[in-house]
């Protein structure tokens, strides 16, 4: 139950950071609806591959009061501490308005771009909780699924909007870009403060209780 729930903490930071939003918003932008797709099939990409590559850097299930767990616990729970702290960091300096070019991207520029805005630390956490899950391969496959599905929902729903959307539904999209770039600022603080706390607090009580 505790991997599940640290899963899903996980899989919903990814999936409502405004970064990748906002990242789908921009590229697509203009009516460029592949550039989205694009853009979140590079954001899956990573997300996918730092969590395999942590579930097989163990070859195995990690026990839970094992010295390798408690190390993965001290891992998850770091990325929880340097999470809050980002979160302060992004309160005391707020992002500075976007002023880039994406007049000539295309797709694969924008699959580039989901690599190099995805997030990293969730996927390496992700991969971390993973090795404790106490199931087989068919079971460790079916969390990182469901944790792939829930990372990407927001996302994909955008994608979904832009190739399917009706007018009407198109037009709320705008609406909710506008608001989550005008109050991009505070989504992060409290986005990254709740989820950092989430996260460190569960992974550090199983560390000590495990010492």
């Amino acid at each position: 139950m505790a991997v599940t729930t640290q899963l899903v903490v996980l899989a919903l930071l990814a999936s409502i950071t405004p970064l990748g939003v906002l990242g789908v918003f921009s590229v697509s932008s203009d009516g460029r609806r592949a550039n989205g797709a694009a853009f979140l099939a590079g954001w899956t990409t990573v997300l996918a591959v730092l969590a395999v590559a942590g579930a097989l850097l163990f070859h195995g299930t990690v026990e839970e009061d094992s010295t390798p767990s408690r190390a993965l616990n001290g891992v998850v729970a770091l990325i929880g501490v340097a999470l809050i702290v980002l979160a302060f960091r992004v309160r005391s300096r707020p992002p500075k308005p976007d002023t880039s070019d994406r007049r000539r991207i295309g797709p694969a520029a924008s699959f580039v771009s989901g690599i190099a805005l995805a997030p990293y630390p969730v996927g390496v956490a992700a991969g971390s909780v993973l090795t404790q899950a106490t199931i087989g391969t068919a079971g460790r496959l079916v969390l990182l699924a469901v944790f792939l599905v829930l990372a990407t929902w927001s996302m994909s729903s955008i994608v979904v909007v832009q190739y399917a959307g009706s007018a009407a539904m198109k037009a709320r999209l705008d609406a909710v870009q506008s608001w989550v770039q005008a109050h991009r600022s505070t989504i992060f603080f409290w986005l990254l403060l709740v989820t950092g706390v989430a996260i460190a607090v569960p992974a550090l009580v199983t560390a000590i209780r495990g010492a």
